[in-house]
């Protein structure tokens, strides 16, 4: 499986195998996170790239964060990048050849939670908040007819904004228009990355592909 972004994962896998993992210094070392093939030794890894191997990425298989003393360069995208280019010369096999994907972590700033706001200066008088724009007479009857045409009988149809926008004309992703012209993307497969889907509702259970999904 290629991440795009381990970041967050890594902060996951820290709290969950918190207990195997050595406490963290990003001042003085850099770490990575790499996706190794099941055949690959971490440790043997970990000595061709002169990294020290840190333990699993909490239970994510495969998974494991390396660490080295801090550098400027990210040394396991140069050593990669330098394999690449050999192999294409000598094909020999190297054990870097295990390695499906790499990156070198950054430490994200700690956000600060804000204090209560100050009361207005004495005398200042705050302005009322404007009240919300009222739903376009046509566009309300458009809707209707839409949903009327179409058989939606979702209980909070007109309440998704993004399907259909009544109050700013435009402000959607104009599905309703192409719903009405029969293209309804019947046998199509997406993927849906989603923290709290629930596959056996009466919307997606029809449609949910078990063999394709994985719980993370």
């Amino acid at each position: 499986m290629k991440l795009h972004s381990l970041i967050g994962l890594l902060g996951l896998g820290y709290l969950a195998n918190a207990v195997d993992l050595r406490p963290r210094n990003y001042d003085s070392h850099d770490y990575y996170v790499l996706h190794l093939d099941p055949t690959a030794n971490p440790i043997q890894v970990a000595g061709r790239l002169g990294l020290t191997h840190d333990g699993q990425l909490g239970e994510l298989e495969d998974h494991h964060i390396f660490s080295s003393h801090k550098q400027e360069e990210d040394i396991v995208h140069t050593a990669l990048k330098e394999r690449k280019r050999r192999k294409r010369s000598l094909g020999d096999v190297d054990i870097l050849d295990n390695v499906k994907y790499a990156q070198k972590q950054k430490l994200k700033p700690r956000m600060e939670k804000r204090g209560l706001m100050r009361p207005a200066p004495e005398g200042y008088e705050v302005g009322k908040r404007e009240d919300a724009a009222a739903p376009v007479d046509a566009a309300i009857v458009k809707q209707k007819a839409v949903q009327k045409a179409l058989g939606i009988e979702d209980p909070i149809f007109k309440d998704q904004w993004h399907l259909y926008n009544p109050v700013q004309l435009g402000h959607d992703v104009n599905v309703t228009d192409v719903w009405m012209q029969n293209i309804t993307g019947t046998g199509s497969i997406v993927a849906i990355v989603d923290d709290g889907l629930d596959m056996y509702s009466n919307d997606l259970k029809a449609n949910y592909y078990a063999e394709g999904s994985y719980d993370f």
